[in-house]
């Protein structure tokens, strides 16, 4: 792997994996939005050094090669359309998505990619139980049938291109730099700021993996990953929500509380298996380096510094 294509590096993953491909020495192509994007975040990516190309991801047919005229060995797909809460419940614009990533595999190709590495969702693995398909009423039910749809065409359409093909599983991220919703860094964000935070019993089964390692495993993937894997990306140390929620209050000693109890969890219940990240360990060498007590910390001193706990 040595020259790489992130699509979607704008957003908080695709720019911490921007950087440290570029650290290791990466000859990296950065693709943003070429409208609808925050200016902080395009500016982020404009400060990396990267090479910058400007396309949607709805504009990538036809689009992408008249704009990227370089040799491109690794592609990862990081972006998109519609993680709203209207977007969500889209079903058009989540399916789009899927002809979206299609159209970036066949562009990528031209330009000589070997390695195509989506970003797919723990909730998929939902689909895979009986529990899971009964539950198709929450507001993710069409995000994670799409992502569900993008990893198997991915594979047909990867053997038509004898490319590898790698669609792995993310659990939760969390960690500095992190401006959208994600469960941890809004929980903080509210702690810090003073406001109680309801929460179910926390009894479900969670995994957590810092922003660090996550990115560590995405270029392991890159380097050794093996193709049709489906790699859980997290840290292998799965607990009750319960659990990591302590850790957050022990660490956030001032300003709200979480309640507990205050709704009823109606979603699936994962076991261990579900959270198992032994074939990325076995196929790349992966390994986590940030704890969960250190992950929140760290996580913690970087809102306080931003100066705006709900900015």
């Amino acid at each position: 792997m040595k020259k790489v294509l992130v699509f979607g590096a704008a957003g908080f993953i695709g720019n911490a994996l921007l950087r440290e491909l570029i650290r290791c020495g990466m000859e990296v192509t950065a693709v943003i939005p070429e409208r609808n994007i925050n200016e902080t975040a395009a500016e982020m990516v404009r400060d990396t050094g990267a090479r910058i190309v400007e396309c949607n991801l709805q504009d990538v047919k036809g689009n992408l090669g008249k704009r990227v005229t370089w040799d491109i060995d690794t592609c990862y797909f990081l972006a998109w359309d519609g993680l709203s809460n209207d977007g969500l419940n889209d079903y058009s614009r989540q399916i789009n998505n899927v002809i979206y990533m299609l159209d970036l595999m066949v562009e990528v190709h031209k330009l000589g990619c070997k390695k195509f590495i989506g970003s797919g969702s723990i909730t998929q693995q939902e689909l895979a139980t009986e529990e899971g398909r009964a539950y198709l009423t929450d507001k993710h039910k069409y995000y994670r049938t799409a992502q569900q749809a993008c990893e198997e065409m991915g594979k047909c359409l990867a053997l038509e291109l004898n490319m590898i093909f790698i669609w792995p599983l993310i659990t939760n991220i969390y960690g500095e730099g992190e401006k959208s919703p994600r469960f941890i860094n809004t929980m903080l964000r509210k702690l810090l700021d003073g406001e109680d935070v309801p929460t179910s019993e926390g009894k479900q089964l969670y995994d957590f993996v810092y922003i660090s390692d996550a990115v560590k495993a995405f270029i392991k993937m890159g380097e050794h990953g093996k193709s049709n894997r489906k790699y859980i990306v997290g840290s292998g140390h799965p607990m009750q929500l319960r659990e990591f929620l302590q850790i957050v209050e022990k660490t956030v000693c001032k300003g709200g509380k979480i309640k507990y109890g205050k709704f009823s969890y109606s979603g699936v219940y994962f076991t261990d298996k579900e959270y198992d990240i032994g074939e990325l360990e076995e196929d790349t060498g992966y390994h986590i380096e940030v704890d969960f007590d250190t992950g929140v910390r760290n996580t913690a001193d970087w809102i306080e510094r931003c100066g705006g706990y709900n900015g």
